[in-house]
């Protein structure tokens, strides 16, 4: 569930339909989604096709008042269960980051040196909450500041030893391979 609710970020609920909402370009994410809901909370869902992307569509009550039931009112903040639930703490992140986080290409790497896993977000409280938790984890982060050219907060891991803390301790489904190429064309 707090995969679930940490991969909503790229989505919405719809209180009149019961209706849980994930649009991505990524359709094999999306799959995986439906796949998850499927085995673990028995709801069967549907994937529509939009002009450049996919949406997963839940329409389940059950599932939508099990999200409501942890704190979810809608999908741009983190809900009071997953802040007070230090077991949540890491699916929640694994979600976020695969609906909200970017990581440096090898291209990107091998042309400029640089290297970065970020996470990037309307709400700042949320980012603040995920410093937090990856300090916590030993992961040095920057300073969460207003990027304006995207209009939304961004907080990142720039240190080598950061990023490979971060990928030894989170397990992302949709950006793992992203995480392990950068990785193998990092130094040691």
């Amino acid at each position: 569930m707090a995969y679930l609710i940490g991969a909503l970020r790229d989505g919405y609920l719809d209180n009149k339909q019961y209706l849980i909402s994930i649009g991505q370009k990524d359709r094999t994410w999306l799959e995986y989604l439906q796949k998850l809901v499927r085995d673990k909370f028995g709801v069967n869902s549907k994937i529509r096709p939009l002009k450049n992307a996919f949406e997963l569509r839940i329409f389940s009550k059950n599932l939508f008042n099990k999200m409501k039931s942890y704190g979810v009112h809608n999908s741009s903040t983190t809900p009071d269960t997953i802040l007070s639930n230090r077991e949540l703490w890491i699916p929640y992140i694994n979600g976020f980051f695969d609906a909200e986080g970017h990581c440096t290409s090898p291209a990107t790497f091998r042309k400029t040196g640089k290297k970065k896993i970020s996470f990037h977000q309307n709400d700042r409280a949320s980012l603040e909450f995920i410093k937090n938790v990856l300090e916590e984890h030993g992961i040095k982060t920057g300073t969460i500041y207003l990027q304006k050219s995207r209009q939304c907060h961004a907080l990142y891991v720039q240190s080598k030893d950061g990023i490979r803390k971060f990928s030894k301790t989170f397990s992302p489904v949709r950006k793992k391979e992203q995480l392990n190429n950068l990785l193998l064309v990092m130094p040691p």
